[in-house]
């Protein structure tokens, strides 16, 4: 960090004794040269300024001007700690002290085998400060650190430096005091630093000016954790998606006997990338972090222009600056646990580049739940004395092909009964495969809603300016369905034989209206109920009995005010039956719709609560019945109804299944928001994710519950799947995507799904 390395003014050596650093009672020679610059004798006295006999030096030498001359300055400090003094040039025929040269040495403690642990006793004063100097080797996974024998009441604490000076903790003058501050901000006896920094690491003793005792007795014990793997890492060069691979790797503790196990862990997705920053610029990429993120690793290195320093800077899309690595050089990582979902910047900043520009390679892994995960097939804790050994087995599986431009990547690691990370070993993966999809049929421009089971699909098609009801298939394609006497209509449901679709027609005389569809496309248009003044209805979905689900809307008295409310009431209409009003879920009359039907007459939709939505299912007698919401969420609606009961819908952010006597559950999806839209009788569920904000790609899950991206399954030069539609019990599938062979127009696509 000194403009020229390892030159500067006087003498500073902080470095570690295998560095060439100072070693406690062990003599060490020092150059230290001297230039005349001015007149006087040639004759200069040499003497020390507050020199705890740890320096010595020729008393005096012959400097002739402008001429180099070297002065030994030999340490040999009798203890551990940093040493400093100033050597004194002093010329007795000029006035005053001509030169005072700083000299200062650090002798650490060293943790040595087999226990990789020192201990320094002692005590501090209040409102005073000592200082405790320990080696950290390189390799070292963690750093322990206990304060202990600790007066009762006293208020004292521990601050830790690395190796270049910097504070690794906040130093906020309230924190990490024992018998003052508060322990879940900060454990005042004992913190472990993870991938310390390899050199002399300082920690400051510091008794607190509010200290009842007035001499603070102490013991700080320092403990060196890590371990290494065998091999060091691992590649599979393919897998397929959901099906677990075994890796074994053997694990030896080089460090400090520690009760450890193994561990596993969600996947990451792995981006490299070998950029170029000029001197005094900035150059950096956006990352998004999804939901499921466990931990984001940054690191860079192997800068072309040697001398380089580089400095890495994650800001959130506040502004506000998440971390940091600016420890001079090239070589920068950091590492952010949990971090929050959103987009953040990586910022790479040529800070002083000597060559003008310089390449570098940077890599950046987001490990996330969604992508898969690690599982070790014995996680039992086992002692391990320095250099023993144990087995590190397990499985990785996939869950997903990793985002475009990236590779996964699993982690099999050793850590301490604490939890803390001794080491790892790094399975990349090359390649996911996943099942296909046998795209049978596409057709449109059209929008679709729903389809039978004999692969007919439902919905409407602009023509001449006006909304028309269809039906396709295979066979003929596009048929329009009747529309006699409409301004526009849409077929919205259908039901599985085919035999019924319904929906909301608008005639020409005025007025919405749900309407009711045959199987020969012959309409028939519905009433109004009669319950109130209906300004319209709506049919959402219909079963083989021909029964419709729907709403009719109007406004109504409220009561409270005086005034208009508008009221959503939810109904089933056949036939035989005419109308039967369905309940609502509270008193609120508003945001009722029943959107499903299944053959067994079991309704599912959404009715209100608390001003939100909220699933419900209507049973065949119309009792109604909460549904509930995913954790953390704050509404929910149900999209569709098998004939076993299992229910599929959304959750605030996230796609939902909810078997028959079980609880809402969560669908995998990756990271971002995800919506299911309909189930089949074999429990395979259609619906959408976000692969990243704004970008969706249509699904499925199969019985399992494991998710699928339709994107991956079909010819990714032919198609780009979008948004799901509906799968029948067929094991069909229709979906919307891009087709890039036809000047990037929207289709409705139909394929077959795999059997997996």
């Amino acid at each position: 960090m000194l403009p020229t390395p390892k030159s500067g003014t006087g003498v500073y050596n902080r470095c570690a004794a295998g560095d060439g650093g100072q070693v406690a009672d062990r003599s060490k020679n020092y150059d230290v040269r001297l230039t005349r610059t001015g007149s006087g004798s040639a004759l200069a006295l040499l003497s020390w300024v507050g020199n705890d006999g740890a320096f010595s030096a020729p008393h005096t030498v012959l400097l002739t001007k402008g001429k180099e001359t070297t002065v030994t300055v030999q340490a040999r400090p009798r203890s551990a700690g940093a040493h400093s003094a100033l050597l004194r040039v002093d010329d007795p025929l000029t006035p005053g002290v001509d030169k005072l040269v700083p000299v200062t040495v650090v002798a650490a403690a060293d943790p040595a085998k087999p226990s990789y642990a020192v201990s320094a006793k002692g005590s501090v004063d209040r409102n005073g400060t000592r200082s405790v100097f320990v080696t950290v080797p390189e390799g070292a996974a963690a750093l322990k650190v206990d304060l202990s024998g600790v007066a009762d009441g006293s208020q004292t604490r521990f601050l830790a430096v690395d190796p270049q000076g910097m504070p690794v903790e906040d130093s906020a003058v309230s924190r990490c005091y024992t018998h003052f501050s508060d322990p879940a901000d900060c454990a005042p006896d004992s913190r472990t630093y993870e991938q310390p920094m390899p050199g002399i690491w300082e920690f400051e003793v510091e008794s607190r000016r509010t200290s009842p005792v007035q001499e603070n007795p102490y013991r700080l014990t320092t403990t060196v954790l890590g371990a290494t793997f065998d091999p060091a890492s691992s590649v599979i060069d393919e897998a397929a998606v959901h099906v677990p691979t075994e890796e074994a790797f053997t694990a030896v503790n080089r460090f400090a006997p520690v009760t450890a196990h193994a561990t596993g862990g969600p996947l990451g997705a792995l981006s490299q990338a070998h950029p170029t920053v000029t001197d005094q610029s900035m150059t950096g990429k956006q990352i998004t972090v999804p939901r499921d993120a466990t931990r984001l690793e940054v690191s860079m290195g192997n800068a072309s222009d040697a001398d380089a320093d580089l400095d890495l800077y994650l800001i959130a899309q506040s502004g506000a600056l998440v971390a940091s690595s600016t420890n001079g050089g090239f070589r920068e990582s950091l590492t952010v646990k949990d971090p929050k979902p959103g987009y953040y910047f990586l910022y790479i900043a040529g800070t002083d580049v000597p060559s003008g520009s310089t390449s570098f390679d940077i890599q950046d892994t987001m490990f996330s739940k969604s992508l898969g995960a690690v599982t070790v097939n014995d996680d039992k804790p086992v002692k391990l004395a320095s250099g023993r050994s144990v087995k590190v087995a397990g499985r990785l599986a996939a869950e997903t092909a990793p985002p475009s431009g990236k590779r996964l990547v699993g982690r099999f690691s050793l850590a301490s009964d604490a939890g803390t990370p001794l080491g790892s070993a790094d399975v990349l993966l090359g390649k996911v495969n996943q099942p296909t999809a046998d795209v049978t049929a596409s057709f449109g421009p059209a929008v679709a809603f729903g389809m039978d089971d004999q692969g007919h699909v439902i919905g409407s098609q602009q023509v001449s300016g006006a909304t028309r009801p269809m039906r396709w298939d295979a066979e003929h394609g596009i048929t329009l369905l009747d529309s006699t006497g409409l301004r526009s209509g849409y077929v919205l449901g259908q039901s599985g034989s085919g035999t019924w679709g319904t929906g909301q027609v608008t005639r020409t005389e005025g007025g919405t209206r749900a309407g009711v569809w045959d199987a020969d496309g012959k309409l028939t248009t519905l009433p109004l109920p009669d319950w109130e003044t209906y300004s319209y209805d709506r049919g959402f979905a219909v079963n083989d009995a021909g029964t419709v689900v729907g709403n009719a809307t109007g406004y109504i008295k409220n009561p409270a005010t005086g005034g208009n409310l508008e009221a959503n009431d939810a109904f089933t209409w056949s036939a035989k039956d005419g109308f039967r009003k369905l309940p609502h879920l509270t008193d609120s009359r508003t945001l009722t719709e029943p959107i499903a039907i299944n053959d067994a007459g079991v309704v599912v939709g959404h009715s209100s609560k608390d001003g939100k939505r909220r699933a419900v299912k209507w049973g065949a007698d119309g009792t109604i019945s909460d549904l509930g919401t995913l954790p953390g969420m704050a509404d929910s609606t149900a999209e569709s109804v098998n004939a076993s009961g299992e229910i599929v819908g959304t959750s605030g952010d996230d796609a939902f299944v909810l078997k028959p006597g079980g609880t809402m559950t969560r669908l995998p999806d990756f990271g971002f928001s995800a919506k299911a839209l309909k189930v089949n009788d074999d429990a395979w569920i259609v619906g959408n994710a976000e692969l990243q904000p704004d970008a969706t790609t249509a699904v499925v899950w199969d019985p399992q519950g494991r998710m699928y991206d339709l994107g991956a399954m079909v010819d990714r030069t032919h198609w780009v799947p979008t948004e799901g539609i509906v799968v029948n019990n067929r094991g069909e599938v229709a979906f919307y995507a891009t087709d890039l062979t036809a000047q990037g127009s929207t289709k409705i696509v139909v394929a077959k799904l795999p059997a997996v």
